[in-house]
């Protein structure tokens, strides 16, 4: 048994998927939210008779391997090491040949984490790196902390992590392209190699991991006074996408699940001091303001989360527009605010964890914050500070999906302003109506209809699936379609095989991987959609799909032919003028033979 198969053997897709999607059993079947896209009518199904996941609104889904490059943002051979690790399976070194052919992912990936050994090396054995010790533990972060963040140092030489690469067998070409390095034009006099330099120098160095626990970007903080600026990250690279991540999102992720939230700060040392006081449930923004995809990501794992930004005003206005993110994902969401001078999280740890253990507890509702923070802005005592106030919050309002949520949020507001809830709901319209949409156009969602939303399942995809999931109507359909009929060669060879399946007479089709797990999503979306049918249902689903289908192919041949008809002149006229009539009599003989069957 190869190392795949014995993978497939040992996780099951009904044990894999719920650590990710809360699920319901419907038939024989299981359904939940996606978690690939935002939608309200559960459009995902798991099948443990075919072992697939699979979403039929936005179409993201498969196998095991499938569904954790997908929702793990991973390739396939990333996938495949994580669910080796997961069943206690070791996979087989691969030979010298196929070493030389790692995909640009593979070997950035390799070199991020060699880069990590050198930074590494440069904090706990060198001079420079001692004394960034020091101002690590001045900062209250622990040996242990430091070690498992696998925090580093970025030496002062502008080309020493490029030399360091180039001597590790990375090409110029590859240390370019991982953002570590620059090219830059120099004077001849340069003692940079190549005209490359590092681009973190003289920079503690917070490594960034995806999902899967692979370092593939940094965040470098200064430590010489003057540096600009105070933190420096890795640009966008092939395998890193700041707006994407998450900083620690991959050691969390079980805390998350297990406390149904996860609390969100700004810094990496935020991050680190949270963790070390015993806050495992922490994230922070990678390098950037909180971002759509950012929570989109966070959503897969909880409903809730907890905020916890810098005091000042900027801090601030980060929380509101974290807030105004939330609420369009429909987020449970609260602020962290503690009593006391601490500028931050990290700070406020240092100095009193009692504190910031007992803010946690009392974290205010994310309207509550939001309500308090814009009292504290304007004079609600005059109508100008109303005005502007409501001006405030009328984005806010917009965001909120729930009506009951809006209902109430509406109620405390017009209690603050004074003023009543209709004069509010009126105000919120008028805004809407100014507004096309608030949201981020990046961001698509698929149609928030359940399995209907599915429109590339065209009419032939449903006659496969039915075929396969009821081989005894093959009988009904053998003289009626044929092969051809189907648009492109993966529904040809899956015809044939449900065919052939049915009646081994007519022969024997083998299918592809990818041909095989179609044709098990195309099954599922069958069972999905109608679950167990009664015979005389399946023979008129199957007899009015064929119809469909037989019309259809043949209304294209005469659309075809009538364009053809309208330019041409004498004889070709005529020749089409009866080739059209010869469609029209095998069309009414098997639109017939097809509805004689219903």
């Amino acid at each position: 048994m190869d190392a795949v198969a014995e993978i497939k053997a040992r996780v099951q897709i009904e044990d894999l998927v719920p650590q990710y999607v809360q699920l319901k059993k419907v038939g024989r079947n299981f359904k939940g939210l996606c978690p690939f896209h935002k939608e309200r009518t559960p459009s995902f199904y798991v099948s443990v008779e075919r072992q697939i996941a699979y979403c039929f609104g936005c179409h993201k889904g498969g196998d095991i391997f499938k569904f954790i490059e997908e929702i793990e943002g991973l390739d396939f051979r990333g996938a495949l090491q994580f669910l080796a690790e997961r069943a206690g399976v070791t996979l087989p070194k691969a030979p010298p040949h196929e070493r030389e052919r790692k995909t640009e992912r593979d070997r950035l990936i390799e070199l991020h984490e060699k880069s990590t050994e050198y930074f590494k090396e440069q904090l706990w054995e060198t001079d420079d790196g001692k004394k960034v010790l020091q101002y690590l533990k001045k900062r209250g972060l622990k040996e242990e902390i430091i070690k498992s963040a696998h925090l580093g140092l970025a030496p002062a030489k502008g080309d020493a992590l490029y030399t360091y690469l180039l001597k590790e067998n990375f090409t110029r070409n590859e240390i370019l392209a991982s953002g570590l390095a620059i090219a830059r034009d120099f004077d001849q006099g340069s003692s940079s190699s190549q005209g490359v330099i590092d681009r973190f120098r003289m920079r503690l160095m917070f490594p960034i991991q995806n999902l899967a626990g692979q370092i593939c970007a940094y965040g470098g903080r200064a430590i010489r006074d003057g540096d600009e600026p105070k933190y420096l990250n890795s640009p966008e690279t092939p395998i890193y996408h700041k707006s994407a991540l998450l900083y620690g999102l991959s050691n969390a992720r079980p805390e998350i699940r297990e406390k149904k939230n996860a609390i969100i700060v700004e810094g990496y040392m935020d991050a680190l001091a949270a963790v070390q006081a015993g806050y495992k449930n922490v994230v922070a923004c990678s390098g950037t303001a909180l971002t759509e995809n950012q929570l989109a990501l966070l959503k897969r794992f909880t409903n809730e989360v907890i905020f916890s930004f810098d005091r000042d005003n900027a801090g601030k206005a980060a929380t509101a527009r974290a807030i105004e993110l939330g609420f369009a994902q429909e987020f449970v969401m609260k602020v962290i605010v503690w009593d006391g001078k601490a500028k931050d999280p990290d700070e406020c740890l240092r100095e009193n964890p009692k504190i910031f253990a007992k803010a946690v507890e009392s974290a205010a509702p994310a309207t509550d914050y939001l309500l308090t923070h814009f009292k504290e802005i304007y004079d609600i005592t005059s109508i100008d500070g109303k005005k502007k106030m409501l001006a405030d919050l009328l984005p806010f309002f917009s965001r909120v999906k729930s009506p009951m949520e809006l209902d109430e949020w509406l109620k405390e507001a017009a209690a603050i302003l004074e003023s009543s809830v209709q004069s509010l709901y009126d105000e919120l319209k008028r805004f809407q109506g100014k507004q096309k949409t608030l949201s981020n156009p990046n961001i698509k969602y698929a149609a928030d209809d359940g399995v209907a939303a599915a429109p590339s399942f065209k009419i032939q995809e449903y006659l496969l699936g039915l075929l396969l999931t009821y081989p005894e109507a093959c009988s009904k359909v053998n003289l009626l379609v044929q092969p051809e009929d189907f648009e492109d060669i993966e529904l040809q060879n899956i015809y044939r095989f449900a065919t052939t399946q049915y009646n081994q007479a007519l022969g024997n089709q083998t299918l592809s991987l990818k041909e095989l797990e179609r044709k098990d999503i195309l099954a599922v979306y069958v069972e999905s959609k109608f679950g167990d049918m009664s015979w005389d249902t399946v023979e008129r689903e199957v007899s009015e799909t064929v119809l469909a289908l037989i019309r259809r192919k043949f209304n294209h041949q005469k659309k075809s032919l009538l364009t053809k008809i309208k330019d041409a002149v004498g004889r070709e006229r005529e020749c089409l003028l009866e080739s059209y009539q010869e469609i029209l009599t095998k069309e009414e003989k098997l639109v017939g033979e097809a509805g004689s069957q219903k």
